[in-house]
């Protein structure tokens, strides 16, 4: 498991993103302008939690979760991820937004790059990773242990892990 030294201690991911999930509990349900508990992970490896209105990239986060309620509003909950994949990928071109479609990064492992590659599900105007998962089960630890990983493979700095597998689509915004 991936240990993360923080001010409060070495944490892991688990832990990790227990402590972000609780931060979001209070957040408003208000999707524009509203102040969000967000937890960065800094490129040291230190935590910090803070709430805050201006954030990297805000007006492009905004514009590919948009198109991602686009999507759950329109095809519901129930489908495979691929469906959600091919849908939001429609709605990116149709808006001429830049996107890569299982772009692939290299692994490097003490000097050596590994045979497999990571491939991100898309990766938006050149810096933000969007991870689509489809699980009924909503969000769970893993998911944001493999995005952060994900982020730290591709050297982007914002993650968006998007579920459409509920009733209500879930998202939450990485900073790595």
């Amino acid at each position: 498991m991936t240990q993360i030294s923080t001010e409060w201690g070495t944490l892991s991911v688990f832990y990790l993103c227990n402590l972000w999930q609780k931060s979001q509990e209070n957040r408003m349900d208000s999707h524009r302008g509203a102040r969000r508990n967000v937890l960065i992970l800094t490129m040291d490896n230190t935590l910090q939690s803070d709430a805050f209105e201006d954030f990297l990239f805000k007006e492009e986060t905004y514009e590919t979760i948009g198109i991602c309620m686009t999507v759950h509003k329109t095809l519901g909950h129930g489908f495979l991820e691929i469906v959600y994949k091919d849908a939001v990928e429609l709605e990116l071109a149709r808006k001429e937004i830049k996107y890569e479609r299982e772009k692939g990064y290299k692994i490097e492992y003490k000097g050596v790059i590994l045979p497999h590659q990571y491939f991100a599900d898309f990766v938006v105007n050149d810096k933000i990773i969007l991870e689509i998962k489809a699980a009924e089960g909503g969000l769970a630890s893993g998911q944001f242990a493999q995005t952060l990983n994900y982020l730290s493979a591709s050297g982007c700095r914002i993650g968006l892990l998007v579920i459409f597998g509920r009733d209500k689509l879930e998202y939450r915004r990485l900073i790595y």
